[in-house]
């Protein structure tokens, strides 16, 4: 089984960040770079905006779902590439239903081709009555087409 490692502080920082938004999913994104250095951006869960806007395109609201400033993931790709960077990992949490990878996350996540940010792994934690007591890290696996289930290791 693959294993993926995120340090504690980025871990502790991803869960306080999910209890304090709970009931609404968190999310954000972890950059790694060539030292292996990692830093965590947590970021605006959208969905609840665009639930009103549109609430036929966008059903769910921010209890069951999470849409993220795609452009200020993008920017952020860039400068952590710049300085030797890449995309560890997108994180969000589940409220109330533990963590695991979706139907709905793998479709927001991906399209035809695979992952839509290749990211190395897509971290979920599960928050219940406002504390985290659950996670689970995927990749995308090319061959099989699928998000697969991988150990997280914190280290």
């Amino acid at each position: 089984m693959k294993v993926f490692q995120i340090q504690k502080k980025i871990y502790e920082a991803i869960c306080q960040q999910a209890e304090e938004e709970y009931p609404s999913e968190a999310c954000g994104w972890i950059i790694e770079y060539k030292d292996g250095t990692q830093t965590y951006t947590p970021t605006e869960n959208l969905q609840d905006k665009y639930h009103k806007l549109d609430p036929e395109t966008y059903p769910r609201t921010s209890k069951d779902a999470f849409f993220m400033n795609t452009r200020k993931l993008e920017k952020a790709i860039e400068e952590a590439k710049e300085k030797g960077g890449r995309l560890f990992s997108i994180v969000h949490s589940h409220i109330d239903v533990g963590a695991y990878f979706s139907e709905e996350d793998k479709k927001q996540m991906s399209d035809e081709n695979g992952p839509i940010f290749l990211a190395d792994c897509y971290l979920v934690v599960g928050v219940t009555n406002k504390k985290v007591d659950s996670n689970a890290v995927f990749y995308y696996d090319y061959e099989k087409k699928d998000f697969i289930q991988a150990e997280l290791e914190i280290i």
